[in-house]
């Protein structure tokens, strides 16, 4: 079993970056660029190189070498089965999956999620797991290439690492708000409700990353820590539901940042996105 770490887009940009990895979580892929390379699927390693040089003449050799190397690995070393690790930067891992399909070229999968031209062209198909998500480090784990491999023991110990932490989503949003004892021990019983990641991922794909009440972007504030931060909250809560039921994400979800989440659920039922909006003006004039 092999592991693989590729990178959805370059984490400097982080608006893009969110949009990419959130089209790609929501459609199970992922993907590669050098898009000016067009169909490299069935070149040889020397072919890709040569392909390289023509349109990136410009480039160092040595440059040339890497990125030749990481195209041909792409197409012909990665197979079904093996493992992808989504990297958020180089201090962060996104998502795990395993990979469904063989690497391929279609040049306009991924168009609606990438600026004007530059959709990546070359994709695997990935069962994105639910857990885990969103695990940041307090140094760099991953180097700069847009893919490289991982061993086994490396990838168990980031994943299992005492320093590890999560980012992203805050523990709170899932159970409602319910509140729990402490200090004194006593045995509580609580319901843990199930939630969709895939629905979380749809969600955020059409409403974006900001606050549907305050407007706030993490990204827009904090820079790379908040990058793919913001709870996501259910307009209608699942807590009231007696059973399971299927969520539409762009009708029943809404991104709502923790302060404005947290304020929503002073009053039961919660308090309407409008309404909240209308005390955020009325203390704000």
């Amino acid at each position: 079993m092999k592991h693989w770490v590729i990178a959805p887009y370059h984490y400097d940009y982080p608006e893009t970056w969110q949009r990419v990895w959130a089209f790609n979580q929501l459609h199970g892929f992922i993907s590669l660029g050098w898009r000016g390379m067009r169909d490299c699927s069935a070149l040889t390693k020397q072919q890709i190189k040569n392909r390289f040089k023509t349109k990136y003449p410009d480039s160092k050799q040595g440059q040339i070498n890497s990125d030749s190397s990481m195209l041909f690995k792409f197409y012909n070393e990665i197979e079904p089965g093996h493992t992808i690790v989504a990297r958020a930067g180089r201090k962060s891992i996104a998502a795990i999956g395993t990979v469904s399909r063989s690497a391929y070229y279609e040049s306009s999968k991924a168009s609606s999620a990438f600026p004007r031209n530059e959709a990546y062209p070359n994709h695997i198909d990935v069962d994105w797991h639910d857990e885990p998500r969103d695990l940041s480090f307090d140094r760099q784990v991953f180097g700069l290439m847009a893919i490289h491999s991982i061993s086994s023991e490396k990838l168990d110990s980031l994943t299992n690492s005492p320093s590890v932490r999560s980012r992203g989503s805050n523990p709170d949003e899932l159970h409602d708000h319910e509140t729990y004892p402490e200090g004194a021990k006593r045995t509580t019983i609580v319901n843990a409700f199930e939630r969709s990641s895939a629905a979380r991922a749809a969600c955020l794909k059409h409403h974006g990353y900001s606050c549907h009440v305050c407007e706030m972007s993490f990204a827009e504030t904090y820079g790379e820590i908040g990058l793919n931060f913001i709870h996501v909250h259910h307009l209608n809560p699942v807590a009231a539901r007696k059973r399971r039921y299927r969520i539409n994400p762009i009708k029943h979800l809404v991104p709502v940042c923790p302060n404005c989440h947290a304020m929503m659920h002073t009053s039961d039922p919660p308090l309407t996105v409008k309404r909240l909006r209308k005390i955020l003006a009325e203390n704000e004039s």
